[in-house]
């Protein structure tokens, strides 16, 4: 035999022991004393805490979403049926009937950042402005950088009261709810406070 083939016969026989012994851990793990739940990770490092989590998917899974709110969220109540979205931080929203580019949000009330400070309009536009507006003094390249597909479709956007936002979209656009899940809402004070080390302090709703 080879020497190459000695190296693929001990390298197979290591895989082997390796995925054998996992199978010993299963069985052991499955037993009905047994009550932790343990789930896999597949990225390669730990998720950042910012509003965009590194890591793809799985900083959000991981991260984004349990740190987070955005105006529409993902529903994940069920396990039989693929996840559609619901109200996150808006209660609802409804496209104009005269221009199918005009969403309008209506938000929540009486809900607080973990801060303590009261979530309102201002504070969907400033996070709006982090991601999007590049004038903007808050304005993060690396944090929107990471929601920059989901963004594109979005024109403009604009206050109309202390719980009514207005999005503008560049044309008929029936994907911006599920856009907008991804599009997290952090507390402008902790922000402001925190400055580049806001990583360290995150703050959601």
């Amino acid at each position: 035999m080879t020497s190459i083939l000695k190296l693929k016969a001990f390298i197979l026989l290591m895989i082997t022991a390796v995925f054998l012994a996992g199978c010993n851990n299963n069985s052991s793990a499955s037993t009905s004393d047994n009550k932790t739940l343990v789930i896999a990770m597949s990225a390669s490092n730990i998720p950042s805490t910012d509003t965009t989590p590194t890591e793809g998917y799985e900083g959000y899974r991981f991260v984004g979403h349990q740190l987070y709110d955005g105006l529409v969220n993902w529903d994940l109540s069920k396990a039989d049926v693929p996840a559609d979205v619901m109200p996150g931080l808006a209660e609802s929203w409804e496209v104009s009937p005269d221009d199918p580019t005009i969403w309008t949000f209506t938000l929540r009330q009486d809900v607080e950042f973990h801060d303590g400070t009261p979530f309102a309009a201002d504070d969907v536009i400033f996070n709006l402005d982090r991601n999007k507006n590049p004038d903007s003094e808050y304005y993060n390249a690396s944090v929107a950088g990471g929601v920059l597909s989901y963004l594109k479709y979005i024109e403009s956007y604009e206050k109309i009261d202390d719980y009514k936002i207005q999005i503008k979209t560049t044309e008929p656009y029936s994907f911006l709810p599920y856009d907008l899940t991804f599009i997290k809402i952090a507390s402008p004070k902790a922000i402001k406070e925190h400055g580049e080390d806001y990583v360290s302090h995150p703050v959601g709703t």
